[in-house]
């Protein structure tokens, strides 16, 4: 995937650092979620490179997004996508970015606390909301263990807090960590919000949307499942598990733009500065454009 960026470095000139990055191999990354996991709803999040043309190809490609600001929401709905096609899916919100994204219709909010339920409820009433999860420790070189998400004895009380506000339950959300590696790393933490889900769902709240967050991982020299195996694999397990779930999403960033690109950089000077050290390398390699092929 990385022959048509170098072939590009390879045969042109640049003033400055540049950072090269193919929509073709944007389309590769998208076509090999879609084919593992065909009837899942791809949001890509955005933070994770919010450059209008990856957002516009995406967009023409299908995808849906998640946004995690109104900045990025702007951006998202300037790239094409329906508002229905946005969750907003930072669960600690400013009151005013609330607001902007209900003003332009998004309806899908994550919370997960009482006071984030507060807030969601006064700007953007009668909206969906989904409970992210606060899981256990996982098998992820990142793990997002303690940010976000609320604790398993806590996700009850919020989806009573947003019922009892008027806004409407809907499913629940978690986060493996990042860069997770193989898909057999998700298997306890499924086991384990499926638990949830099922209890929830004997309480009463008819949940059908399942956000399984990111983790997706890239190559960085060591060994990860093929993209296709590991998604199919991943939709056959949450299928197996939950009950009534009509609407899987997940959110790849990493997954989906890590591996679009290199720098084309200028080495500056090779030199060693102590005797018997090693040589230093010195780059200019602070990209401050982007070219797209």
């Amino acid at each position: 995937m990385e022959n048509t960026v170098h072939n590009y470095i390879k045969t042109n000139k640049f003033e400055r650092p540049t950072l090269v990055m193919s929509l073709e191999n944007l389309e590769t990354n998208y076509l090999n979620f879609k084919t593992g996991m065909p009837d899942c709803h791809v949001h890509y999040a955005v933070k994770a490179n919010p450059h209008p043309g990856i957002l516009s190809k995406l967009h023409s490609l299908g995808s849906r997004f998640d946004a995690a600001s109104a900045g990025e929401i702007e951006m998202c709905l300037n790239a094409g996508a329906a508002p229905s096609d946005i969750s907003f899916g930072n669960t600690v919100k400013r009151p005013q970015d609330i607001k902007y994204a209900y003003s332009k219709g998004i309806r899908l909010f994550a919370v997960d606390s009482l006071e984030e339920v507060e807030k969601v409820a006064k700007h953007a009433p009668g909206s969906m909301i989904f409970v992210r999860i606060l899981v256990r420790s996982t098998e992820a070189e990142w793990p997002l263990s303690r940010k976000f998400g609320c604790s398993a004895s806590m996700v009850l009380p919020v989806m009573e807090k947003a019922r009892d506000l008027g806004l409407v339950p809907v499913g629940l959300s978690f986060h493996v960590g990042s860069q997770t590696r193989h898909p057999h790393m998700w298997f306890d933490t499924l086991d384990f919000v499926e638990s949830i889900w099922t209890y929830c769902r004997d309480e009463g709240f008819n949940l059908w949307l399942l956000n399984a967050g990111g983790g997706f991982p890239s190559y960085y020299g060591v060994d990860i499942t093929d993209s296709v195996t590991y998604c199919g694999i991943l939709n056959k397990e949450i299928h197996d598990r939950f009950t009534g779930l009509t609407y899987l999403m997940i959110e790849p960033g990493r997954g989906m733009v890590a591996n679009l690109g290199s720098i084309a950089a200028e080495v500056l000077l090779v030199s060693t500065k102590t005797p018997g050290d090693p040589c230093l390398l010195y780059t200019s390699d602070a990209a401050d454009d982007l070219t797209r092929v």
